[in-house]
């Protein structure tokens, strides 16, 4: 994704105390970011 050091360190400061994750995913989306906002590309549900 990419950004500048200060955002990265600031995003890996706000990031960290949430880890590990410990909820159970149920499905993948893929979003892009387009000239009308986030859209969902892909709902992947995982099975198991």
């Amino acid at each position: 994704m990419g950004g500048d050091e200060e955002t990265l360190s600031r995003v890996g400061d706000e990031v960290r105390p949430l880890l590990p994750l410990t909820d159970r995913a149920t499905a993948l989306h893929l979003v892009a970011l387009t000239e009308r906002g986030w859209e969902l590309r892909l709902d992947a549900p995982f099975t198991g």
